[in-house]
């Protein structure tokens, strides 16, 4: 393979298709494709499976050229999922709502999709915004699915897993390469809609594993119906309740109890209950569960006491790269570690980190927070600062562009880069 080919936008050979799932989404579908299209050979065909719609959700997906099968609806995501990685014969997938947006470096994924032979899924981080475009939460999901090797699982909330029942591999993409803007929990109105929705399916998911007797498979539905329920009614006693059994009935080590955990001990913590939250930690740790995982929430919990001395040191082992698969984001561990910083008047500490997310994990959303510390410093010096910390997979362009935006002094480090 020459340097040319690993270059070369992803979809020009076929490697990339996107696969979507829709019901009545005449409104939000045209800015979905306009986004896929924009892309050019990025993305070389786009299935859109239909499971019922009744308006001109259909008409416009054909007319916009995309592949589509007009199937149905019985309650069940990872059934309709999978009907739409059926319709596609590419290596990967991009899998995408219409109700979302996407942007992406086509010749950056196409060189990392070509790279790596050992990831199964690759993670890609959402921005949720409301009616007016605006941010109101991020999330990440499993956007790149390498299509022969995954299918999906669970009726709601459905997980991409490897066919052959081995442990999924996965892999983060970082902002600047491929992200996504959500729009479908604009306005109260729709988060109530989906939430009531989604609460509906895990309820009947819930109660077929019931039935059915299979102890992870209960585990995991409790958790899905814990989910739904707390998106609209944090700190919901009985969510709460089920996220708890979630954790004690999933196998010790099972990745499952992570995934309880990362939403249970922030709401315990939301509702003032750190005592409960250090218990269930140490549950987890005396369980075998993830090290890295533990101590991250050992420092979410001592953040939320303000002892940050107590985050400090329970941050200062964690690897660089986190441990993304137990649930720990590198880029989180370092905001925690500059909070703790700042609050310890250590700011020329607390400054490396805002260089490290910047250009090492690309997080350009902090170049403000970088420029306002380093405020009355020579634009040389700020410039030399984020060549020392700048990673090998993050594109200067992109930190140049983001720090243009932010007026004269950004214009001038933004020069000197």
């Amino acid at each position: 393979m020459t340097a040319e080919d690993r270059t070369r936008p992803a979809a020009a050979e076929g490697l990339l298709d996107a696969c979507l799932i829709v019901k009545n989404e005449e409104a939000a579908l045209p800015a979905c494709l306009d986004s896929l299209r924009a892309l050019g050979e990025f993305v070389h065909a786009i299935h859109v499976y239909d499971t019922g719609s009744t308006d001109d959700t259909v008409r416009i997906a054909r007319d916009a050229g995309c592949r589509v099968v007009e199937g149905y609806w019985e309650g069940d995501f990872s059934r309709a999922r999978n009907e739409s990685l059926a319709m596609s014969d590419a290596e990967w997938v991009l899998i995408i709502d219409a109700d979302e947006r996407v942007i992406a470096d086509p010749r950056a994924v196409g060189r990392i999709l070509r790279s790596r032979d050992d990831v199964d899924v690759y993670n890609a981080s959402l921005t949720h915004v409301d009616e007016h475009d605006q941010p109101i939460g991020t999330s990440s999901y499993g956007a790149v699915l390498r299509r022969e090797r995954v299918t999906y699982q669970g009726r709601i909330h459905e997980v991409a897993a490897r066919r052959d029942g081995s442990p999924t591999r996965t892999a983060d993409l970082a902002e600047r390469e491929l992200t996504f803007l959500h729009s479908g929990y604009a306005t109260p109105q729709i988060r109530a809609q989906k939430a009531e929705r989604n609460a509906r399916v895990a309820r009947e998911e819930l109660t077929e594993a019931l039935a059915g007797g299979d102890a992870e498979r209960i585990a995991e539905a409790k958790y899905h119906l814990a989910r739904s329920v707390l998106r609209t009614t944090p700190q919901d006693a009985e969510s709460m309740q089920l996220l708890q059994q979630s954790f004690q009935e999933f196998p010790p080590g099972a990745v499952g109890r992570d995934r309880a955990l990362a939403v249970l001990v922030p709401e315990l913590l939301a509702s003032g209950d750190a005592d409960a939250a250090t218990s269930l930690v140490g549950a987890h740790l005396r369980g075998g569960g993830s090290a890295v995982h533990g101590r991250f929430l050992v420092a979410r919990i001592a953040a939320a006491r303000s002892d940050w001395p107590a985050v400090l040191r329970a941050l200062e082992p964690l690897p660089d790269e986190g441990d993304p698969e137990h649930e720990v984001d590198p880029r989180r561990v370092l905001d925690l570690r500059m909070e703790a910083l700042d609050a310890l008047g250590r700011p020329d500490e607390a400054l490396v980190c805002s260089l490290l997310l910047i250009a090492r994990w690309g997080e350009v959303a902090w170049v403000p927070d970088l420029l306002a510390r380093v405020a009355g410093q020579e634009a040389v010096v700020v410039a030399e600062l984020l060549r020392s910390a700048h990673g090998p997979d993050v594109e200067a362009a992109v930190v140049r562009a983001r720090l243009r935006a932010e007026g004269d002094y950004g214009e001038q480090v933004a020069a000197l880069l």
